[in-house]
């Protein structure tokens, strides 16, 4: 199903357009309350200054909303025209060498806006941090602290130096509600023994964790070693009391994620990027109770993601309601904020490692 651009999108009988010309979607497709488990705001490294994540302006995604035909039957990264791929890599690594690029447009504010305008509740928001100079997590932190909106899954590089244990505890006193890891940015495999350590973690402080999952076709090539399916299904089965999902649903490789879906209870997918017909292969094969709706902001605008989506949920109306909400309601009261303010001793935690291995 091919369009001009994401703005063509309003072909569909799901959305409108505001005075201000953006899509909007319209009341009764989905009231309820979207939540979306995968959206990210501006990240620094390296040598960038921090972005004021509670500047208001004009969105940029990388991804633009208009002039890039897009075909809702591709995974969404597929879609990028050659110019706007270079695009995309060139603002990507901007955000290691300053904050002037578009990240500075993905602030607080503006994903709030687009929100209210999508019927998106509340958004998972991820960090990904690099081994050194990265604090993305921690700018997170202070930047959502105020909204309940925003929930906020940090990052922390499983070869980074220092007391993991600690600076978890702290990131959870300052609201953190997850873990992020992003193997082939990170570089690490998910099977790797350092970064299974940050299950053990995820386990010791009741958090789910959200791998990135699958190789992106604007991704170097050398990085598909990292997405392995038996890779995770290594970190799966040897942590079967923690909650993992999979983002993108490992992309082209959907159907070995929908399958890790079926044969292990703590195993979710969100479906960022996939086309509907991807959706409904998920469906199909693991069924609707551990399906995610995520965006992937400000890579994409919502509505991007979301009419896939709605198309592959067309007739189906619980299973739109648990995709677009009820399974990720059910994970977020399942992990509440914590309320930590005593430190948990080494003792604790290798006592808890050592017993979880009998």
């Amino acid at each position: 199903m091919k369009f001009d651009d994401v703005k063509d999108l309003i072909k569909l009988e799901y959305f409108s357009k505001n005075e201000n010309g953006d899509l909007t979607l319209n009341d009764g497709y989905f009231d309820d309350g979207i939540i979306d488990f995968h959206a990210h705001l501006g990240f620094n490294y390296l040598l960038s200054k921090k972005i004021d994540l509670q500047c208001p302006c004009r969105t940029q995604h990388f991804f633009p909303e208009e002039g890039n035909p897009i075909d809702l039957d591709n995974y969404a990264a597929y879609d990028f025209t050659p110019e706007n791929a270079k695009r995309c890599q060139r603002e990507t690594m901007k955000q290691a060498l300053n904050n002037r690029g578009i990240s500075k447009t993905h602030t607080v504010p503006n994903i709030i806006a687009e929100m209210d305008r999508m019927k998106v509740e509340k958004s998972v928001i991820l960090a990904v941090e690099l081994v050194i100079a990265s604090k993305n997590s921690e700018h997170i932190l202070e930047n959502v602290k105020n909204t309940e909106r925003l929930i906020p899954f940090i990052s922390i590089h499983p070869l980074a130096l220092g007391n993991k244990m600690e600076k978890m505890e702290s990131f959870i006193s300052d609201g953190a509600r997850g873990i992020k890891i992003h193997p082939p940015i990170q570089m690490i495999k998910p099977s790797n023994k350092l970064s299974m350590e940050l299950l053990q973690l995820a386990r010791q402080f009741k958090l789910p964790v959200l791998y990135h999952s699958g190789h992106s076709p604007l991704s170097p090539e050398f990085e598909r070693k990292y997405v392995e399916i038996k890779d995770y299904e290594t970190a799966i089965k040897e942590y079967p009391d923690v909650t993992i999902i999979m983002g993108h649903s490992s992309i082209d490789r959907f159907r070995e994620a929908a399958l890790l879906g079926k044969k292990y209870d703590n195993v979710y997918l969100e479906l960022s990027g996939q086309p509907p017909q991807a959706i409904k292969e998920i469906i199909d094969i693991m069924g609707d109770e551990k399906i995610l709706f995520g965006s992937d902001w400000p890579f994409y605008p919502i509505a991007f993601p979301l009419a896939k989506v709605l198309l592959a949920t067309e007739g189906n109306t619980l299973s739109r309601e648990r995709i677009l909400r009820t399974n990720a309601q059910r994970i977020l009261n399942k992990y509440p904020k914590q309320d930590i303010k005593k430190p948990i001793s080494m003792i604790n935690y290798l006592l808890s490692s050592i017993f979880a291995n009998k």
